[in-house]
C-alpha cells in the first residue's frame, strides 16, 4: 500500500504528514532549525531516540517508504523517519526552535508553552511528582523527639480523616492516603491537602499536650473550623 502524503503546517512553516498519523521528523527538525547547513542531523535524532525511550515513546517513532515528486521511476522512493503526531507536544516541551528561524517559530512556540503550562496548572500535575512524604517524615521525627509514638499517630490522623468524610460511623476507623485517593471524587477539597494539616496541627498540639488524645480532639476541631465543607 502506497503512503500517503500531505503538506501540512508545524509552528507556521510547512512539513510532510504521512497517513495522517505521522510528521516526517526531519521536516519537524528543519522547522525547529535543528538540522544543519549540511543536512546534518544525527545529534537531534540520538537525543529524540534517548527522550522518547524514557517517556516510553520509542513505538511512536518508524520508518516510511514514500513517493518523491519531480524523480524518476526508479529513484522515486525514499525513507523517511516520522514521528506520530499525538508525541509531537511532549517532543516540543524539549526541543524548542532555534533563533536561527525567527520570530515565527519561536512565537508558536510559546504560546505552545504557555498553553501547556496553563493546563498542567490546571490540573495539579505537580502533585503527580511532589509528595508529601518528606513532610511526614518531619513531623514524625517532632512527634518522636516529644515522645509521641509514631503509630498511634498515624492511626489517629487516618481516624480523623474517616471522620471528616463520613465514613467513620460506616465502620472504617482508618484510612490510609492511597484509600482517601478513593474518595477524591465525593468530596470539594483535595483531601491529602487535608490530611497534611491534620497531621501538622496533631504534631503542634502534641508538642505541648503529650496526649495523642487531646491533639486528636484538637486537630480534628481545627480541620473542621479550615475545611467546614469536606463532603
Amino acid at each position: 500500500m502506497d503512503n500517503k502524503v500531505e503538506i501540512k503546517t508545524f509552528l507556521g512553516m510547512e512539513v510532510r504528514v504521512v497517513n495522517e498519523e505521522w510528521i516526517v521528523l526531519k521536516d519537524m527538525f528543519n522547522a525547529l532549525g535543528r538540522v544543519r547547513a549540511n543536512g546534518g542531523w544525527t545529534d537531534e535524532k540520538n537525543k529524540l531516540n534517548k527522550f522518547l525511550s524514557l517517556v516510553n515513546k520509542t513505538s511512536d517513532y518508524e520508518t516510511f517508504l514514500v513517493a518523491l515528486k519531480g524523480k524518476k521511476k526508479s529513484n522515486n522512493e525514499q525513507k523517511v523517519d516520522c514521528l506520530k503526531l499525538e508525541t509531537v507536544p511532549i517532543v516540543l516541551t524539549q526541543f524548542m526552535p532555534t533563533a536561527r528561524k525567527g520570530d515565527t517559530a519561536l512565537n508558536h512556540w510559546k504560546k505552545f508553552m504557555n498553553f501547556v503550562n496553563d493546563l498542567l496548572t490546571s490540573l495539579e500535575v505537580y502533585k503527580f511528582i511532589i509528595t508529601d512524604k518528606e513532610v511526614q517524615k518531619d513531623e514524625t521525627k517532632r512527634l518522636v523527639e516529644a515522645d509521641g509514638k509514631p503509630l498511634l499517630f498515624n492511626n489517629q490522623v487516618n481516624i480523623i480523616m474517616a471522620k471528616l468524610i463520613g465514613v467513620y460511623d460506616k465502620g472504617i476507623k482508618k484510612l490510609s492516603k492511597d484509600e482517601l485517593k478513593v474518595y477524591q471524587p465525593q468530596t470539594v477539597v483535595d483531601l491529602l491537602e487535608v490530611r497534611e494539616y491534620v497531621s501538622d496541627k496533631f504534631v503542634n498540639a502534641f508538642e505541648f499536650t503529650h496526649s495523642h488524645k487531646e491533639s486528636a480532639e484538637m486537630a480534628e476541631k481545627l480541620a473542621r473550623i479550615k475545611y467546614p465543607n469536606v463532603i
